[in-house]
């Protein structure tokens, strides 16, 4: 059963997401497969937890969030 998350673009949602697309991010790959790899993992997400996060988007907020850390 899929939970409907909070606001999709709440701060609390991104940290998942983006907690989510560290499974993801293998920096051994070439880059264009490395940020398909990433982009499928915001695919799963939403769609284990019924969000609904534009792939671009969301990539660009990891690739942020990761710089910030």
């Amino acid at each position: 059963m899929h939970r409907k998350s909070q606001d999709p673009s709440s701060d609390e949602d991104l940290e998942m997401l983006f907690q989510f697309m560290e499974c993801f991010d293998d920096p051994d790959l070439p880059d264009g497969a490395w940020e398909m790899y990433l982009k499928e993992g915001i695919k799963q997400y939403n769609h284990l937890f019924n969000t609904d996060h534009e792939k671009h988007q969301a990539w660009l907020g990891y690739m942020q969030w990761k710089q910030d850390k």
